[in-house]
């Protein structure tokens, strides 16, 4: 961004942005969503943390941008807020006493951790924990056979 651009963007800013509304601030973010995150604090003269917290109050999205020049894209970038939309969730029945043995069932027929938390309403770490305890409790075919065997 070139200086006088930048200073003409930094008085539009000054002038017509209120930063104790957030309204305001969500009509500037809406009026430039081309600006990056490093622009929008070199206009504003704010934190990175500042602009993302401004952006997070005021729900902006987060949006992946590209420059063509005949075509080709010559300058691609994706705003410290973008990020890539989460698979759907499956449409399983919980049972209401589900254990550490249904979800290292559940993570052997294909959920992965994440779809689990977000299904059970717990943390992935708990998850990893239910998956560890069910698979202590599986007792070995070798010493199965040992145990038949006496």
């Amino acid at each position: 961004m070139e200086s006088d651009e930048l200073k003409e963007l930094q008085n539009i800013f000054a002038s017509s942005v209120d930063v104790q509304d957030p309204m305001s601030i969500r009509r500037w973010f809406e009026e430039y969503p081309e600006l990056t995150v490093r622009e929008q604090m070199a206009i504003a003269g704010r934190s990175l943390s500042t602009i993302r917290r401004w952006r997070q109050k005021c729900q902006v999205k987060r949006v992946l941008y590209a420059e063509f020049d005949d075509g080709i894209a010559i300058h691609k970038y994706i705003t410290p807020d973008f990020r890539l939309p989460k698979k759907p969730l499956p449409d399983i029945e919980i049972p209401k006493d589900w254990g550490p043995e249904w979800i290292a069932e559940q993570y052997q027929n294909g959920l992965n951790k994440r779809q689990l938390s977000a299904l059970l309403g717990c943390s992935r770490s708990t998850i990893t924990r239910a998956i560890r305890r069910a698979e202590d409790k599986v007792i070995p075919p070798e010493i199965i056979d040992l145990i038949n065997e006496l």
